[in-house]
């Protein structure tokens, strides 16, 4: 069953929900809420199935990887990361090279670099890409 969610949620209330090096990363990186964040993150956050509609440039991608990174440092944090596949993600060719560097590489490297600042373990979270072209 599909349902439409209601309940729109704060920054602050996002932020609660985020590991802090995660915490520090979306509230020095992001002003504002988008709409996507501020009704799908907790819903991720909560593990469930989540449709997020709504145009291009509105925040969709970073509001599941979001989610997705946080969980994986909250499992890197208890030694329990290991070295498989926890998300795929898939997205048209045209837009997959420029949603994993704006969405993915990006934030994880600026993460690391402020862990490394702060004195905090950085993520060791990998990304790899695989097209249809690539072999198995």
């Amino acid at each position: 069953m599909i349902r439409k969610v209601r309940k729109q949620h704060s920054k602050q209330e996002i932020l609660d929900l985020l590991e802090p090096l995660v915490r520090k990363w979306f509230d020095t990186s992001f002003d504002e809420l988008t709409e996507p964040q501020s009704f799908a993150v907790p819903l991720i956050h909560e593990r469930k199935n989540v449709l997020v509609s709504s145009p291009t440039g509105s925040g969709k991608t970073i509001t599941a990887f979001l989610s997705i990174i946080n969980e994986l440092l909250k499992l890197q944090k208890k030694g329990k990361l290991e070295d498989k596949i926890y998300c795929v993600y898939i997205s048209p060719l045209k837009a997959l090279a420029n949603d994993i560097n704006r969405n993915l590489t990006t934030p994880l490297e600026e993460m690391r670099q402020l862990a490394l600042k702060e004195g905090l373990e950085p993520p060791e979270i990998k990304v790899a890409v695989r097209a249809g072209e690539t072999s198995p």
